[in-house]
């Protein structure tokens, strides 16, 4: 587990045979690179992104949302993830005690590059990206009238191998989950992306994907 650093790299490691995840940067890593890596045979995922509790940054004991006292890190402790590149690692057989985790999964982040990677052999999404619905854009009757999530944007998932198995034990038909606030001003680019069979994208609500690949399944989540 990362945190609170920069100009962090992971190059042509083995993580494998683990409790949880495989490699984690959760809180304020910015510049780092985790590429050429073989991880497999992960509890969880076997790269997770952020933390969801990044919503708002720095908003412990303040007026965001009822319960903001109770946030897990400190204001000037708190940082969004930004500008992380993980690359040509091979990923395979993840989240084999949690199977609600995606191969890799990212909460929250910004400027995250996801390209040329293999991932095969997962129980759910080969990628889940972004955290959180409806009521964390700004609206009222949102946690925060006003003032919407903007964490995550300007993602980039390029030219990845998506290898799910057909008998997957809980969403066999998942490449990649999309998930975001309505309405949220997020640039995200997805191509490239080959698929064992047939790229679904599950997409909540509002999710603004501004260039997706030229072939491929939408569904709607709400």
């Amino acid at each position: 587990m990362v945190n609170s650093a920069q100009h962090i790299a992971f190059y042509g490691n083995t993580i494998c045979h683990t409790g949880n995840d495989g490699l984690s940067f959760v809180n304020d890593v910015v510049d780092s690179t985790v590429s050429g890596n073989l991880i497999y045979d992960t509890a969880g995922s076997a790269f997770l992104l952020g933390h969801p509790q990044h919503v708002y940054i720095g908003d412990k004991g303040s007026n965001y949302g009822a319960f903001s006292e109770k946030e897990k890190y400190d204001v000037g402790v708190e940082g969004a993830c930004k500008r992380i590149k993980l690359t040509n690692n091979s990923i395979s057989d993840t989240s084999l005690m949690f199977w609600g985790d995606a191969g890799v999964m990212v909460f929250l982040a910004e400027e995250f590059e996801m390209k040329y990677n293999h991932l095969q052999n997962t129980p759910y999404s080969g990628l889940s990206l972004g955290w959180g619905w409806w009521n964390m854009d700004g609206s009222n009757g949102a946690v925060v009238p006003g003032v919407p999530m903007e964490t995550t944007k300007n993602n980039t998932i390029m030219y990845n191998t998506f290898k799910i198995p057909l008998q997957s034990w809980v969403m066999p038909e998942r490449s990649i989950h999309l998930v975001t606030c309505r309405g949220q001003r997020s640039a995200k680019t997805i191509s490239g992306v080959l698929a064992h069979r047939e790229l679904i994208l599950i997409i909540s609500e509002g999710f603004m994907l501004t260039k997706g690949p030229s072939t491929y399944t939408e569904r709607k989540c709400h």
